[in-house]
This record gives C-alpha cells, structure tokens and sequence, in this order.
C-alpha cells in the first residue's frame, strides 16, 4: 500500500522567535519517505532473488547499508536491541536515527501482539519487511492488512487499532514532533512493564542522538571533519563493510597511480585525513572478532568506537588499557595517533595493541604478532603503513578503583605533580582557567564493591546531558559570544559548583565520567615528566598574557593527563614518561588560533615537546626537527611496506620529509 500524499494550506506568516540558521538547524527533516520506500523494495527484491534465502540479521544489514549509501553518516547501526512498550505493543527495536523532527528505528517480534497506535503530532511510516500487521480505523468494518514491502501509514493526529501476526519485522519512520511521541513509550514502560532500566537506556540513547544531531554541521560538498576546519575533495569515498572492501579499494589505488587514507568518528584536528586520491570510511568495520578471557586478549575490527571494545572487554572481565575520557572514538583512529589514558601503570592506547590485520600497498593482508619487528611502527602509523582491519589488545583484568574527586589549590598541586602520579595508579589534573583551584581526580585499585548503581549512573549521564551539554554550553556560548569579560567569572562559578566525592566505581565507569563532549578546539603537548610543573607555569603564563589584553581564548578546560612511555616509535610519548598538557575552548572563541599558536612556540621553544598527532599544531617542519630520530627510525619501515607513498598525503610528506604520491585519477 502506497501511503497518501496530502497537500496543507500555507499558514499565516507569523513572527520568528528564532534566527533562521538555528530554526532551520532544529526543523531540519534529513529523510524522504518515498526514498526509504524504494531501498526497501530494493532490499526485498534483493531478498527474493538471493541464494540461499537470506536471513533476518542479513536482510537488515543490506537495508541498513543501502540506507547509509544514500544519507551518509546519518544513521547509528549496529545498534544495542532494547524493549520498547509502546500503544500496548511489546517489541523489540534498535535505533537507528533520532532528531527532533525524525527517528528512524527497526522493530519488531517473532510473538503476535495487539495494541493501537496514535493521535500523534507527526505522522509514522512502517514498511513491513516480514510478517504481517492489521489495522483498522472507527467507522471501518474489515481489517486492512499490511504485507511485505507495503507501508502502514500512520498520519498526524489520527489513531488506529492494530495488531500484530507471528514473526512480524519492519522499519520506521516518523517525523514531526518527536519528543510529543515519547509519553506513550513512557506510560507503557513505567506502568505495564515497570522496567526502569530498560527505559533509561532507551530514553538515553533517543537523547544522546537528538543532541548529536542538533550540533552535527550541515553537510559540506566533499569531506570535512567534525570542526570543519579540515576538507577534501576526493576522487572517491568508499564505505568499508569487510576485509574485500578494504582491498579491492587499495587495488583500485594503485591501478589509478592515487592516494588512499581512512577516517573513523572524524574528531582529528589535525591534518591526517585529507587527501586527493580515495577515502575510506572505517565506521562500518565495527564487530567483535574474537575474545580470549585467559588469554586476556581482545580482537575487534578498527571501526568499532571504544564505548563498544570497552563494553566487549568488561563483559568478558577484561579492561580497556589507558582508554580515553570520551567514548565515542574508533579503535583504529586511537591507535593510529598514539592516543592515551591516564596513570603511570600504563602506556598509550596503542602500546597495548599484540596483533594487526593491516591491508598494504599492493592491497595484501598482512597480519602482525607481537613478536613481529614491525609491530613498533605499526601501533602508531598515521595511517602510512595501510589499512588496518581489526586490532588485538591486551587486557589486563576489570577492576574497581576508589574514585576521589577534589580541589586543591592550583600552585600547590604543579609543585608537587611528579610524586602525585607516582602516588596513585591514575591521576588527572584539571584547571579552569583564571581560577586558583585545581579540580584533581584520583583513582585507586580497591577489593570493596561497587557503590556506583544503575540508577546513578543513568542520573549522572542525564545531568551531564542537561546541565553540560545544554545548559552549560549555551551559557558559555552567550558569554564567549556577547561577553568575553565574563569568562573568568564564569570559569569561578564552575569551579564552585564543581562536586567533590569519594566512592567505589568500575575502572570503566571512572575513566569515562565525560558523557557530553561539545564542539571545541584541542591543543595537546607531551613534555617529560620532570618538566611538568615548569611546561604547567608556562600555560598558565601565556593564558595570563592574553588576559592582560582583555582576551580570553580558553573557556573550557585546561588538563593533564600522565603516560608510561612508550616504545611505539612514533608515540609523543617514546621512551619516556610523559606528561601531557592540552588546551580545551569552544568553538568561535576569539583568538583561539592565536593564543595555539603562541602555546606551541612556547612549547617547542622552551621544552621537549611533541604534539599530539590529531590535535592542534602547524609548525610541521619544527616538529619533524624535534622528532627527526623517531621519524628515521620509522622510515625505514614504512620505506618497505609503501615504497610509493601510496597512504601519504600533504601533510604525512612533508611530516616524513618525502615526496606525496601525485594523483592521476582513477
């Protein structure tokens, strides 16, 4: 059954209360119902003419990715399968797509159910991809059945009784007033099921998507990352799905004389990606390959972001070794630029990596073991060496810390920096800027259970999305944008409101207490340990310069984090213990790019710094003077896998003082 096109009335202009950009940012509407309707009749023909029959988990997949062909970087799949009570109906559903204005989910029971559905404001598409539903409408004596590959539409304002048959499976699709959908959900969860779990994950995961979306940019022609301060036009984007993907691309490169890089989640400043020649898209490559709890080891594709390899590794008792503060990032971009925790019992992110799957130059798979002489060059490439598949770690066992959040005075706390870290199995300092106080975080391995439950964590993540991630963002935005001067004031005012506690959590839970992570510039440097306290000073200093002339171009946080050093060889952190300084504003601020410029000068000019590779820097040559040692070492290894530069680009040549590939076309 096609569903009905309805014309409406043009209402009577009236006054906007928002600017157009930001009206039209929130009203977007991203999905056309008549393109989904004609990717499902694909996948279905598809289906009908596939040998052997394809299964269920294989029919999606296919609808899935023909969804993400045509509306790129939209949709989150795979995705966590949860209970959704709903109008009376019992399903399973993974969300795929939630905005303000649409959602996009797969739905769905092997068990016949009834229930009913609407008035909403907003009209509702489901396009039957198994089984059957029956409706019907007041005043409607026969039932009205929707069978694969037909739609039971649902238009604003009106209700229908349904009910389900056996093994019933579809896709859908709503648009208008999303959130003026959730109270049926809502009801039925709390009253019916009384499943308060359930619903937290559900709701959170709608929430974490609308915010996601409300702040992902407007596409841009080509590619960009999630600042838009790095883009490209490629010959080609290509989306990998497995091994075949990744190889027929290199093949396709190097018949065509031109470049190839990946990207993952997007959020490098720096410039690693761009390229002339063919992206890869990785994000896609996101499975669980093989985990070994006795072993302690973990085998996961490089697209898979580290919310889900640390959610495979505590299910197996395992943890993540020096994971990020945020989660969102993907494995083999973390690896690639040498990215890190916090403590000195461990090393960088990629120091923990046993094994590679790497798709080379003549677009060959290649696997690396720990005992392999290349594996030190491989862990941190940049990119150059190849295509990484999938990733081995090492996991040492989960744990609980002690967890101990509190202030001390600024000064105090950089004096004695060096016998803190080496005090406590991790330590993280933060400092709001044009404050005295430091805000110090300090976790410790512990035999006592967790005091950390379910419902706390769920309402810590909903105060972080309300207050962080809304208020707290537009606050700082207003101040940043109408009134810098404010900006030590309201860095005072954080500080205060800023808790302090003691408590028992899980290793994972305490590592990544940051669940909103808003639009901001990065600079992060690498200074041995010893010089901590002094390359502290230093920020302080320049960010006290800039103050002095009625400038504030750091208004989020000013942190450090301390690393094991390393023996990947192009790690910031090689063969030292590190501490590592980064710079944290939003989006916009005034002098921002001024003020890193000047914080690298004085990082290279008065320390033994290195930068973090996907963060932000400009002073490439400098740089490769610094670490011209490690550079040459490296070198000789990337020479023998990609003689002709194929995974260079701009940057990576003038990094490794090479000529780049030239492109020649496909």
């Amino acid at each position: 059954m096609r569903f009905p096109l309805r014309s409406k009335a043009l209402p009577r202009s009236r006054p906007r209360l928002l600017p157009s950009s930001l009206r039209s940012r929130i009203l977007r509407k991203e999905f056309e119902p008549d393109e989904l309707e004609r990717l499902v009749h694909e996948t279905l023909e598809w289906r009908r003419q596939t040998q052997p029959y394809p299964a269920l988990d294989d029919t999606y997949d296919h609808l899935v990715r023909a969804i993400d062909s045509r509306y790129p970087g939209l949709i989150q799949w795979p995705s966590k399968w949860l209970w959704n009570r709903s109008a009376g109906f019992l399903q399973a559903v993974a969300i795929l797509y939630v905005s303000l204005t649409e959602y996009m989910l797969i739905t769905g029971t092997p068990l016949p159910t009834n229930g009913g559905s609407g008035p909403f404001s907003g009209e509702i598409y489901d396009w039957v991809i198994e089984g059957e539903i029956v409706s019907f409408r007041p005043g409607q004596f026969e039932r009205e059945p929707t069978r694969p590959g037909e739609c039971d539409y649902l238009p604003q304002g009106m209700m229908k009784g349904a009910a389900i048959t056996d093994h019933y499976w579809a896709l859908e699709y709503g648009r208008g007033s999303v959130i003026s959908m959730w109270p049926s959900t809502l009801f039925g969860s709390l009253l019916v099921d009384c499943n308060v779990k359930n619903l937290g994950e559900l709701m959170s995961t709608a929430a974490a998507q609308q915010v996601r979306n409300l702040l992902r940019p407007h596409a841009v022609p080509g590619w960009s990352n999630w600042m838009g301060n790095q883009q490209c036009n490629p010959l080609s984007t290509v989306e990998a799905w497995d091994l075949s993907d990744l190889r027929s691309t290199v093949q396709r490169a190097k018949r065509g004389r031109h470049q190839v890089r990946a990207y993952g989640a997007r959020h490098s400043w720096s410039r690693l990606v761009p390229t002339d020649g063919s992206l890869v898209d990785m994000t896609r490559l996101r499975r669980s390959l093989k985990v070994d709890p006795d072993a302690g080891t973990v085998q996961v594709q490089a697209g898979m972001d580290l919310e889900g390899l640390t959610a495979t590794a505590y299910h197996a008792g395992l943890a993540v070794p020096s994971p990020t503060v945020a989660t969102s990032f993907t494995v083999g971009g973390m690896v690639a630029t040498g990215s890190h925790g916090t403590g000195m019992h461990t090393q960088t992110f990629s120091d923990a990596v046993v094994g590679m799957t790497i798709v080379n130059a003549d677009g060959e798979v290649v696997e690396l073991a720990e005992d392999d002489p290349d594996l030190p060059a491989a862990r941190v490439a940049l990119g150059s060496l190849g295509l990484i598949h999938d990733v081995t770690f090492k996991c040492p066992p989960a744990m609980n810390v002690r967890a101990i959040d509190r202030k001390c005075p600024i000064e105090e706390t950089i004096d004695d920096l060096p016998n803190l870290v080496r005090a406590h199995h991790a330590v993280m300092l933060m400092w709001y800027p044009y404050t005295d106080v430091a805000w110090l975080k300090l976790w410790d391995p512990t035999d006592d259970p967790e005091h950390y439950g379910w419902l706390e964590r769920r309402k810590t993540q909903w105060s972080q999305l309300l207050f962080e991630g809304v208020l707290g963002f537009m606050g700082e935005k207003l101040v940043m944008r109408f009134a810098p001067f404010l900006t030590p004031a309201l860095m005072n005012e954080v500080i205060a409101l800023t808790p302090q506690r003691e408590r028992v959590v899980s290793a994972a839970d305490a590592y990544h207490f940051q669940y909103v992570y808003p639009k901001c510039w990065d600079s992060s440097w690498s200074v041995p340990l010893e010089d901590a306290p002094e390359a502290w000073r230093a920020f302080r200093e320049t960010i006290e310069e800039f103050r002095e002339r009625d400038s504030f171009p750091v208004n989020l946080v000013v942190a450090s984090r301390f690393v094991a050093k390393s023996t990947s060889l192009l790690s910031p952190d090689f063969g030292r213990d590190s501490c590592y300084i980064e710079a944290t504003t939003l989006e916009g601020t005034k002098d921002a790019a001024v003020f890193y410029r000047a914080i690298e000068e004085v990082m290279l000019s008065r320390f033994d710094a290195r930068p973090h590779w996907g963060k932000v820097f400009y002073d490439t040559p400098r740089i490769r003077e610094r670490c011209l040692t490690q550079i040459e070492q490296f070198e000789a290894v990337r020479k023998r896998w990609d003689p002709e530069g194929r995974f260079l680009n701009e940057f990576l040549a003038e990094l490794f003082g090479v000529d780049p590939l030239s492109p020649t076309g496909p």
